[in-house]
């Protein structure tokens, strides 16, 4: 495969233990909510994780349970918007923020959508809907408003984003009655993306179990600037103090992600585009070390690249010979033998 920003980090990064790949999940890897992958893929990105020495790690807004259907292990990172981590490969994940009752508030919320939006029963219904229809996903901490998109995504058409604009004009207002009529407002908020409307938490739970897992001045930075992807980049940088750093990913918190590897640590970001161009303030967060823009134009193509980092690293990796004989080559010396 001629081009491949993701082997093309690995290689700028050196040794496979300096490489730290970071990946988003939705619409940068897999379509929205998409838990279908092969074994193949599942075992190639187990082989970069082997190879380097545990640098992989996840940063999305699904649920651990989600991530790992789809990857088919556990791997430490982010899940929900950091709402949880999960500090080690196989490891419990740990509740960020503050618990809330998921149930009653997907109730409400679908009460308060009923009647102004499609309310669909499965997320493969929005994936093969193209009317205005929104999938409650319940979380752990969170709901998702998963909307509709037009196909194709954003290729130069008006349509898709006029679409998008119609759906979050629905989404958007109900969310805000929600959390206000929950009594939400200081610990919950909403937030959209590329494929959703979220209502999640705003902030560190006091009494998160985190605090044995993290140095005190980490938990001051999560107080200060709050539970997101770019936040998490640096409470895991600790464990990854050596390494190159790369964060795979389609929307805003994956490039926010992208500019602070660029300005405080060595790496940078690659874009999956899915036709949406990349805001011009994070165009300096995806310029590779030769001065190229990294972009992958669509997630379809992502899986591909993954497999083909994977085995181009294997191939690089220097290979155990078995010693050579000694004199006499492989055939035994029986003159002591009596």
């Amino acid at each position: 495969m001629a081009n491949n920003p993701l082997h093309d980090f690995a290689v700028y990064a050196g040794k496979p233990r300096n490489v730290l790949f970071i990946k988003d999940v939705d619409l940068a890897i897999q379509p929205s909510m998409g838990t279908d992958s092969t074994p193949a893929q599942k075992a190639a990105l187990h082989n970069l994780y082997e190879m380097t020495e545990g640098g992989l790690l996840i940063f999305t807004g699904r649920t651990p349970q989600s991530a790992g259907i789809t990857f088919g292990h556990d791997y430490p990172g982010v899940f929900e918007h950091y709402s949880l981590a999960r500090w080690g490969l196989g490891q419990t994940a740990t509740f960020m923020s503050p618990e809330i009752d998921i149930e009653t508030l997907a109730a409400l919320t679908e009460s308060e959508l009923g009647s102004k939006i499609i309310i669909a029963p499965t997320p493969q219904h929005i994936r093969d809907n193209s009317h205005e229809a929104v999938f409650i996903e319940k979380k752990n901490a969170s709901i998702a408003l998963v909307h509709t998109t037009l196909k194709p995504e954003f290729e130069g058409d008006p349509k898709p984003l006029e679409h998008l604009k119609s759906v979050r004009r629905i989404l958007v207002p109900v969310a805000e009655q929600v959390i206000e009529q929950m009594g939400i407002g200081a610990t919950h908020t909403w937030k959209q993306g590329n494929d959703a409307v979220e209502i999640v938490p705003k902030g560190l739970d006091p009494n998160t179990k985190a605090k044995t897992a993290l140095p005190s001045e980490e938990i001051d930075r999560i107080t200060r600037d709050g539970l997101s992807k770019a936040t998490a980049l640096h409470n895991f940088r600790g464990f990854f103090s050596d390494r190159a750093m790369h964060m795979l990913g389609d929307g805003a918190p994956d490039m926010d992600v992208a500019v602070e590897i660029k300005k405080h640590y060595d790496g940078w970001g690659t874009y999956v585009s899915n036709g949406v161009p990349l805001m011009e303030k994070y165009n300096h967060a995806v310029i590779d070390n030769k001065g190229n823009s990294s972009i992958i134009a669509h997630h379809t193509m992502t899986w591909g690249l993954i497999v083909d980092t994977a085995e181009r690293m294997f191939d690089a990796m220097p290979k155990a010979k078995p010693p050579l004989p000694s004199a006499g080559g492989m055939t035994p010396n029986l003159s002591s033998m009596h």
